[in-house]
């Protein structure tokens, strides 16, 4: 492991990858003695409970401090003993977990899987009803806000041997963390909450965290990645989504978490051409959208991809003009070839599984279009047919 350990950013210890790398066979035995030691003590050394964090924008332009999402950097050994706790003691529990409605942090977990569930569902749902009430629920920092008191009672409810259990325990308490932006590293701070964004564990310690939010009724759906939840309530469900709401709000607060309704949207799913179909009454405090941006594709009302396809071939033509100008700098064909087929091809390519089955010959035609365009001017290594 340590001489497969990949080039990331070093911790507060500032040892960088190349050095383990570099010294793995001089240093295995003596580092996995003190791995094997932390392990079985249930004890977290305190330069490894010390995370630098590395502000990341979330979207553009940034206006305020919440902008950013809080990346911890710890030590790449404390990362490398976090992916051996969870890969031989934390995972094999999962079984005894319902995490059948989550699709992040799993093997075969994805956003495409999680968007191919969504439509499948929904369409389900339209075959008997004449609507289905979607919700995109969205809580305001959901990692940052995990009560560690609520997670390690969480913990016990699995069968995890007790030194892990104070492993764990250990790794979350005491924690510190310096803030580095532009080169400067600021004071260190005690952390209290959160399951550290960026560690190894924190991962499948979320997974654990949001497991037990379930809906009421047995008709209606929660769809989760990671803390993204989508509600799916099917016009004659047995319980509203009203009353699935209220449960979801009384989760929240029990668990300490916030929920942000001013970025919850509600989208109501019907067929394209109903004969009889009026929007149920709104929500309160809810927005009711006609389109909805879910895990990265654009939905609309009908199921219609005419304006995730429009979005995406508009990005795509900006992202020509940047390659026209790689070109013009000297960049090889060769190398325009590989970026083409990074930024263009793979943004149109993007969750197609969930998409592909909803679009009509004119969304056919406009993406043909874009990939003539791309061989023409000869940006592509091959010709594309949509």
């Amino acid at each position: 492991m340590l001489s497969k350990i990949k080039n990331t950013s070093p911790g507060y210890d500032g040892i960088p990858s190349w050095f383990y790398k570099s010294f793995s066979t001089e240093m295995s035995h003596v580092i996995c003695k003190i791995i094997n030691v932390s392990v079985a003590c249930g004890f977290v050394p305190n330069a490894w409970k010390h995370a630098v964090v590395t502000p990341v924008p979330k979207c553009h332009p940034v206006t305020c401090a919440g902008d950013f999402r809080p990346i911890s950097v710890t030590s790449l050994l404390c990362r490398l003993t976090e992916k051996l706790v969870v890969r031989n003691y934390v995972q094999p529990t999962f079984k005894n977990l319902d995490i059948t409605d989550q699709y992040a942090y799993k093997p075969t977990g994805s956003t495409t899987a999680a968007l191919i569930d969504i439509t499948h569902q929904t369409s389900l749902y339209l075959e008997n009803h004449d609507y289905v009430r979607c919700v995109l629920i969205d809580f305001s920092k959901a990692f940052d806000n995990v009560n560690h008191s609520i997670l390690i009672e969480k913990l016990k409810s699995l069968k995890l041997p007790t030194f892990i259990h104070g492993w764990i325990l250990n790794f979350l308490t005491d924690r510190k963390q310096s803030t580095k932006f532009n080169g400067e590293l600021s004071l260190s701070s005690i952390i209290t909450r959160s399951i550290v964004q960026g560690s190894g564990v924190g991962p499948s310690l979320f997974l654990i965290y949001i497991a037990d939010l379930k809906t009421q009724g047995k008709d209606n759906r929660l769809i989760k990645f990671a803390d993204d939840c989508t509600l799916l309530v099917p016009a004659g469900s047995s319980v509203s989504v009203e009353c699935e709401m209220k449960s979801i709000k009384e989760w929240a607060i029990l668990n300490k978490m916030m929920l942000n309704l001013g970025k919850t949207k509600e989208i109501v799913f019907h067929r394209p051409h109903p004969r009889k179909f009026s929007l149920p009454p709104k929500l309160t405090d809810i927005e009711q959208v006609s389109s909805a941006k879910l895990l990265g594709v654009y939905f609309t009302d009908q199921l219609s991809m005419t304006e995730h396809l429009n979005k995406t071939v508009a990005v795509c033509n900006q992202r020509l003009y940047l390659l026209c100008q790689l070109k013009k700098q000297g960049m090889s064909v060769s190398c325009l070839h590989i970026v083409f087929d990074s930024i263009v091809i793979c943004k149109i390519l993007y969750a197609s599984p969930a998409w592909f089955g909803y679009v009509n010959n004119d969304h056919v035609n406009l993406i043909q279009k874009l990939l003539s365009k791309a061989f023409r001017w000869g940006l592509s290594g091959k010709r594309y047919d949509a």
